[in-house]
């Protein structure tokens, strides 16, 4: 495929509908070079179902628009082979502080060395974009694949183990690589982008359960403030991939939502789970550290409930806040008083909320302490972590509770 030059690198554009996006977690400025080079070139590009050439030459690819939901036919590896499936919201800070934009797809754990399936194409479309991922002290870097069926529309495939022949040689001729420190260690990531039809049932390569996100530019779910959260030019437009599969596949991932394991079964709708959980004026949902950029994720914060058991509150506590970093803690909220009270019913009043009954082993790093809350105004969230007094909770031995040195993040 001929292509265009950005930074002595090949590449190919994108629909018009969907924007060029860094590598999850990297910053925007990371690719601004490229990215601004790229948005250009969409002024290029006319909606329709055919290739034509650019006026450099280059082959470039135009997709229909969306018509209804109904675009995927083949179950990238079968559900009887899954244990469980992860809802979207899933909380691992500090990399994901965030409710997470993707499922988690697990197969069950073995003694040895997990089973490899073949990865196939969900649907007919085209591989947009190929992407490979190393961890710091990770042997070996696994692969990410974003199919998508039509402009409006993108599914994204992570923790591929290996690729077929042809994606592997379009990934080693990459547009762009990067690094960016998240999790505590540093991540190296290229990406190629392309424009390769792929037809329903086709075989992308092999993976042991994987990462599964669906973002659709039709839908935009509601944020507190969506001038603040653009961290990912992706993230508003989270959607459940699984909703884009024919009635009988699609029931049978839903009965798996849930634990990894299966364990326990999310019972609540949505089934799917969700990101949106921000609750404007209240301390419900996701707060930035003033400080930090928005991308990545790890100096933030978020005030959500659990995306398997959603009648728990869960604060996801990223590198910022002292005696409570890079864990989730949960607790069963109240509906009245100022002790564990739901993060929704937190409002701008005047009042500080205690909370101090996290789920026993969910918080190894905050032990017996308590988390103290107020809303100074409807865009700010004080936060501090103390020991807790003489009592270790909140009743503070019985003396008053108060800040000692809480740190301001905004929305």
């Amino acid at each position: 495929m001929m292509g265009a030059h950005c930074g002595g690198t090949t590449m190919t554009s994108r629909s018009p509908s969907t924007s060029v996006r860094p590598a999850r977690g990297a910053s925007k400025r990371q690719v601004l070079g490229c990215a601004t080079w790229r948005a250009a070139l969409l002024g290029l590009l006319v909606l329709g179902a055919c290739d034509h050439h650019g006026g450099s030459g280059q082959r470039v690819l135009n997709l229909p628009h969306c018509q209804g939901n109904a675009f995927l036919t083949v179950p990238p590896i079968p559900p009887a082979a899954l244990s469980g499936i992860v809802p979207l919201g899933n909380l691992l800070p500090s990399g994901h502080t965030f409710p997470t934009d993707h499922l988690y797809l697990y197969l069950p754990v073995v003694s040895g060395p997990r089973p490899l399936y073949p990865l196939l194409a969900p649907g007919t479309g085209w591989i947009t974009e190929i992407g490979s991922t190393q961890k710091e002290g990770q042997a070996a870097p696994d692969y990410q694949i974003t199919f998508s069926p039509c402009a409006e529309l993108e599914f994204d495939v992570a923790h591929v183990v290996s690729l077929e022949p042809s994606l592997a040689s379009a990934l080693s001729r990459p547009d762009f690589c990067s690094q960016y420190s998240t999790g505590g260690g540093t991540v190296s990531q290229c990406w190629a982008y392309v424009a390769l039809p792929v037809s329903a049932g086709q075989t992308l390569g092999a993976a042991s359960g994987f990462d599964f996100g669906a973002y659709d530019s039709r839908v935009a779910g509601p944020v507190a403030n969506p001038a603040r959260e653009t961290f990912s030019t992706h993230w508003r437009h989270t959607v459940c991939p699984l909703d884009y599969f024919d009635d009988a596949d699609k029931a049978a991932y839903y009965a798996l939502l849930g634990t990894f394991n299966g364990s326990a079964l999310r019972t609540v709708p949505p089934l799917c789970g969700t990101v949106y959980q921000d609750v404007a004026g209240t301390a419900q949902g996701l707060w930035f550290n003033p400080a930090a950029p928005e991308s990545p994720e790890d100096p933030h914060m978020a005030l959500v409930h659990d995306n398997v058991n959603p009648s728990l509150g869960v604060f996801s506590s990223g590198t910022t806040i002292a005696g409570m970093v890079d864990w989730a803690y949960p607790f069963t909220p109240s509906s009245a008083g100022l002790v564990n009270r739901d993060f929704d019913q937190v409002t701008p009043d005047g009042q500080l909320y205690c909370y101090d009954t996290f789920l026993p082993g969910s918080a190894p790093g905050l032990g017996t302490g308590i988390v103290l809350v107020s809303m100074p105004n409807a865009t700010t969230l004080k936060i501090e972590h103390q020991s807790g007094g003489a009592s270790k909770d909140c009743s503070n031995g019985g003396q008053p509770l108060a800040f000692t040195a809480p740190f301001t993040f905004i929305r």
